[in-house]
């Protein structure tokens, strides 16, 4: 019999995560993973927020929109 160490533990654990994630993947709201993954959010805040990173990413250098992305992920 084979026994799990911690580290398999861990590692089974993560492989189960990634699969669940891949299968959601046709369940997306967004193309923003970090919306989609985030259960508090109704599929109306998410694909809200959604078109305010679209519009961010469309008015604002890569480098100023993720700053700004990154705080309203942070801060919602």
């Amino acid at each position: 019999m084979y026994d799990l160490d911690d580290s398999d533990s861990v590692a089974s654990t993560d492989l189960l995560s990634k699969i669940s994630m891949l299968m959601n993947m046709g369940n997306n709201v967004t193309k923003y993973n970090i919306l989609n993954m985030n259960p508090k959010m109704t599929m109306e805040q998410k694909r809200t927020v959604a078109r305010v990173f679209d519009i961010l990413y469309a008015n604002y250098s890569k480098t100023k929109a993720n700053g700004i992305v990154q705080s309203i992920i942070e801060n919602f």
